[in-house]
């Protein structure tokens, strides 16, 4: 199998790629992929509860665009406590 000139180099490019291991999202300040909500809902229910409440302060009427959640799979549990929104 013979070689061409750009061997070498796209198989250089594919290691700095995969060596930088690409970017992560911190789950209390970035928005989930596709959502208007951060990450961290998918993790903790603490943090669907301050979303819900920091979306709901920040809306101005009734009439608002619904938020976003894309594939967002809020975090549940059946031993925190209800809380206030």
């Amino acid at each position: 199998m013979p070689t061409t000139k750009w061997t070498l180099p796209a198989v250089l490019a594919l290691g700095l790629l995969s060596a930088c291991g690409g970017g992560s999202v911190d789950p209390l300040t970035q928005n989930a992929p596709g959502a208007d909500v951060v990450a961290g809902v998918e993790v903790s229910t603490s943090v669907v509860v301050s979303e819900a409440q920091r979306l709901t302060a920040s809306s101005t009427n009734d009439t608002s665009e619904p938020a976003a959640l894309g594939s967002v799979t809020l975090a549940t549990s059946d031993t925190d406590e209800p809380a206030d929104i």
